[in-house]
């Protein structure tokens, strides 16, 4: 029998507390006819050490009518639905359980592989930033190299470059005003090239096999020698003031004092 509030139903036989078992609250009070006092059903269960079937379970010394074989197969049958649907409830448990960690893994597995496609762009960007820096720094390296370079070119062009000089020329030839002076003369200026001038400059006109330069009492025979051969590099290339330089000039018509004579303006 059992007790709902201050009503008791019963008393029922085992087999159907049975049936009604499945309905019962744990807190329900239940006895059985021997039992001296009624007791919360879980206490009850755990006494008879039957969760399954705890009014089932014949006590020793008590007679209990036998059981009817339909009654008895319909509790079983009754049971072994509950558990079926029980245990169909649990699979779907599982299996949404299943579907919710494939599913919270698909998500990891996107994140994780945004997130190194991330990373790799990033790192793909900053290697490309630095080395568009380092082609920017050994842009400017060579740019630094060639204006040293230029630098230096232009100061050894410039310490090498011959300046030009003020070439006075003088001849004892009475038909000849002398000095005779030639500026800006360069210092590859040739011997030919200042016969040229001395023919140009005077009304006479003299051929040059007519003239004879001296310098220094030696004859420039040779009419491909330069200012720079005769003068030499340290007179012609000096940073100071042009140089006038003088060469004696003769004709065959006319004999020569060789001397030479350097002016400075």
């Amino acid at each position: 029998m059992y007790r709902h509030g201050d009503k008791i139903y019963g008393p029922f036989s085992g087999l159907e507390m049975q049936d009604r078992y499945s309905s019962f609250q744990p807190n329900v009070l239940v006895k059985k006819s021997e039992d001296p006092e009624f007791e919360p059903l879980g206490q009850f269960v755990r006494r008879i050490a039957n969760t399954r079937e705890p009014f089932l379970v014949p006590q020793i010394g008590i007679a209990h009518r036998p059981f009817s074989s339909e009654k008895l197969v319909s509790a079983k049958t009754k049971e072994e639905e509950e558990e079926e649907e029980l245990e169909r409830q649990i699979s779907e448990m599982e299996e949404a359980e299943a579907e919710r960690e494939k599913q919270e893994a698909k998500i990891h597995a996107k994140r994780a592989g945004a997130k190194a496609e991330y990373e790799k762009n990033r790192k793909m960007e900053a290697d490309e930033n630095v080395r568009k820096l380092r082609e920017a720094e050994r842009e400017m390296e060579r740019l630094e190299d060639e204006r040293e370079k230029n630098r230096a070119e232009n100061g050894l062009r410039k310490r090498q470059e011959p300046s030009a000089f003020t070439l006075q020329m003088i001849s004892p030839s009475v038909r000849v005003d002398s000095p005779i002076i030639f500026e800006n003369i360069l210092p590859t200026t040739t011997v030919k090239q200042v016969k040229a001038k001395f023919r140009d400059a005077i009304p006479s006109k003299p051929e040059d096999e007519l003239q004879r330069l001296v310098h220094r009492g030696r004859i420039l025979a040779r009419e491909t020698e330069t200012m720079l051969d005769i003068f030499g590099e340290e007179a012609v290339t000096t940073k100071s003031s042009p140089v006038k330089r003088c060469v004696l000039i003769s004709n065959v018509l006319s004999l020569v004092t060789q001397r030479l004579r350097r002016l400075f303006i």
